[in-house]
């Protein structure tokens, strides 16, 4: 297989799972980066986590932050708390509201997916996305089955 098929393969690989996690969060009117802010902030310490983390975790720019906040908040499925030592400075937190909808939306995705992806295979998987990011030791994935921290 040349590189060029395998990022053809990769292509369509990822609008198809694309294509089946928003189809199954549509349930919950949410998206999936919406979905996958929760369960950022859902995993994120007690006291919340910030801005410039969050977009670091998913990838994305501050005001992409911003706007995704701005809506899950405007639903109560976020909240945002200033900072004491410097009041400009807003750490996101997950509402009690928000780790439900993570934990149906999350378990909904789990059982249309997870025989795609059995454990073994998952792991695998994880293994060989993890080596093409740049820089990346560590997962980045979150297990949003634990991410609510009232369950």
């Amino acid at each position: 297989m040349t590189i060029y098929e395998l990022c053809l393969l990769h292509s369509r690989a990822d609008r198809a799972l694309r294509t089946v996690v928003a189809e199954q969060l549509s349930s919950q009117n949410l998206t999936m980066m919406q979905w996958l802010m929760l369960g950022v902030v859902g995993a994120g310490p007690r006291d919340g986590l910030s801005m410039g983390s969050i977009a670091e975790q998913l990838g994305i720019t501050l005001p992409q932050v911003t706007a995704l906040l701005s809506a899950l908040t405007k639903r109560r499925l976020t909240k945002l708390k200033s900072q004491r030592h410097d009041r400009r400075s807003r750490h996101a937190l997950i509402s009690p509201k928000g780790e439900e909808a993570l934990k149906i939306a999350s378990e909904t995705i789990e059982n249309r997916l997870g025989d795609l992806f059995p454990a073994g295979r998952r792991q695998s998987y994880m293994g060989m996305l993890e080596h093409i990011i740049p820089g990346e030791t560590e997962s980045v994935v979150i297990d949003v089955t634990k991410a609510s921290k009232t369950t």
